[in-house]
């Protein structure tokens, strides 16, 4: 997982603000209001057998601005009920069923069944 922060048209080694091994592939991200009782922003990662929800932590300002930035996993969601096999092909978010405030997330598996979570509870 790479973030880049450029400030100058061209790209310079100074732009990258976060470089992070994930030890899974990443098949999706997704930013939103993801982190319970926060105002944070989270990062989902869809993987092929989990979603793991991170939290991106600004560190080192310099001249005022974030020099570099951390992750720590808020939570994360075993895709799959009762063991069965799923494998996630992708994903979308959204207050969906009248929900405000809360964001929830809607995996698809290759075979095209649903799995929804509500931020760090399975839904």
């Amino acid at each position: 997982f790479r973030m880049y922060q450029p400030s100058k048209p061209g790209f310079r080694v100074e732009d990258l603000v976060l470089e992070e091994n994930l030890n899974y592939p990443i098949l999706q991200l997704l930013l939103g209001a993801f982190i319970p009782s926060t105002d944070i922003f989270g990062v989902a990662v869809l993987h092929p057998k989990k979603l793991v929800v991170y939290e991106i932590i600004p560190q080192g300002l310099k001249d005022g601005r974030v020099n570099y930035y951390s992750m720590r996993k808020a939570y994360q969601h075993p895709l799959g009920v009762d063991g069965k096999h799923f494998t996630a092909y992708n994903m979308t978010c959204g207050s969906f069923g009248g929900s405000k405030g809360r964001e929830m997330f809607l995996v698809q598996s290759l075979d095209g069944r649903i799995q929804i979570f509500e931020q760090s509870a399975n839904a």
